[in-house]
């Protein structure tokens, strides 16, 4: 896996934030929850937003890695993956089963794992950038290292 490739992929997503209200709960930096203990008033430095984007992507590298064995794909399905269970963490990870399931096919079948991705909540979001992010990961999964840019999901 490309970790810088997935780095710049997030923060391009997620956007760079101070402490801001985020669906359910508060968030900052690079789409990272904060304890309820943060201070409202507390600013959020760049540097604290990278090791927390670091952080965070070596948990949803662990998330993944329990549902799915990674090294069976190749990186562009990889980052794919660990960026929706960064994205949406690990029990809504955990909820795409048909997707998981066909992706620990032998062999894997990744027009299946995309079509799961998309008939899903993620994929029928009223947010369309959510919409966009879930076309996104759908085609990084079936295309794998075919996937040449991200320009037409920005």
């Amino acid at each position: 896996m490309d970790r810088e490739r997935l780095k710049a992929r997030i923060r391009l997503a997620e956007g760079f934030s101070q402490r801001h209200w985020d669906v359910k709960q508060y968030s900052g930096g690079y789409g990272h929850k904060l304890p309820e203990s943060w201070p409202p008033d507390e600013p959020i430095t760049q540097e604290q937003a990278e090791d927390w984007l670091d952080d965070d992507i070596t948990v949803a590298v662990g998330d993944v890695g329990r549902l799915v064995d990674l090294d069976a794909h190749d990186e562009i399905r990889q980052e794919a993956l660990v960026e929706m269970a960064f994205q949406m963490g690990y029990g809504s990870f955990n909820g795409f089963r048909g997707m998981i399931g066909a992706l620990n096919r032998e062999p894997p079948d990744y027009c299946l794992a995309a079509i799961e991705c998309l008939d899903s909540e993620l994929g029928r979001s009223p947010l369309k950038g959510v919409r966009k992010r879930a076309r996104r990961y759908a085609d990084m999964i079936r295309l794998g290292d075919k996937f040449l840019t991200d320009a037409k999901y920005s």
